[in-house]
């Protein structure tokens, strides 16, 4: 990772923590510079692989205006944005999905269209955060992805799914219609074939229409290509996510971040 020689106490930095590494945007509305930091890929926890990309890059650590950290984690659940303004309202609903979840960071942000996210976060990792990043934001990746689609859809009367893969192991489900938020999901899978069962449960469960909605694929270069032909077999609309360069080479988690930092 490069060290950044020009960060000002006016920039902004996003972190996302990735499997063997870390990638980030720094800057503000008028520059901006990616980079990536690659560990060692048997450190598998998110709060150890943050540890190590923050001590061979010590420039994590300054004075940026605002810092965002993007991480995954197994509990995420959607909620009708209210829910975000009552602690009591937030508590009682993560107990009722996780019923072990007393010893977990329990998180909760407002996204696009009405719609609130909770997480629940290992305690390890929000602890690391806290300590090192004292005003830092923790958010899970699938809001991250959620916002920065939701920024490229119209509300319109037909579904727009948008399949995302993260990198070799994960395929994420978001989809929207006029009436908001469908289903954000995240499936742990590598092969092609269950990949595909995926999103075809996924098009049954919406009652997506084959004709006329419309289904948009993006991330790992390789993996859209593997089934890209195979989709437009029982799909009409199947269409890559144009998005000019270099932010196509960028995962999609932190592309928010980078339309947020333009304004």
């Amino acid at each position: 990772m490069d060290s950044a020689d020009n960060i000002s106490s006016a920039d902004n930095l996003a972190i996302y923590i990735r499997k063997g590494g870390i990638d980030t945007i720094t800057g503000n509305s008028s520059r901006r510079n990616f980079a990536s930091c690659i560990v060692d890929e048997s450190i598998t926890q998110p709060e150890r692989i943050l540890e190590e990309a923050v001590y061979a890059n010590p420039w994590l650590l300054g004075d940026f205006a605002r810092t965002d950290i993007i991480a995954d984690a197994v509990r995420f659940a959607l909620c009708p944005a209210a829910v975000a303004d009552s602690g009591l309202l937030i508590a009682g609903t993560a107990k009722r999905l996780w019923h072990d979840c007393d010893t977990d960071s329990l998180t909760v942000e407002k996204c696009s269209l009405a719609t609130a996210a909770i997480t629940a976060f290992d305690r390890s990792l929000s602890g690391f955060v806290s300590r090192t990043f004292p005003r830092a934001v923790l958010h899970h990746r699938l809001t991250s992805l959620i916002d920065f689609f939701a920024s490229l859809s119209r509300p319109v009367n037909k579904i727009k799914l948008y399949v995302h893969f993260a990198g070799d192991s994960h395929v994420d489900l978001i989809a929207f219609s006029a009436a908001g938020i469908m289903m954000a999901n995240s499936f742990d899978c590598s092969e092609s074939a269950d990949s595909l069962y995926f999103i075809m449960a996924a098009v049954k469960d919406m009652g997506f229409d084959p004709l006329d909605d419309e289904l948009v694929i993006c991330g790992n270069h390789a993996r859209c290509e593997q089934l890209t032909e195979t989709l437009r077999r029982y799909l009409n609309s199947v269409m890559p996510l144009l998005l000019p360069a270099p932010e196509n080479e960028m995962p999609a988690e932190l592309l928010f971040y980078l339309k947020d930092y333009r304004q």
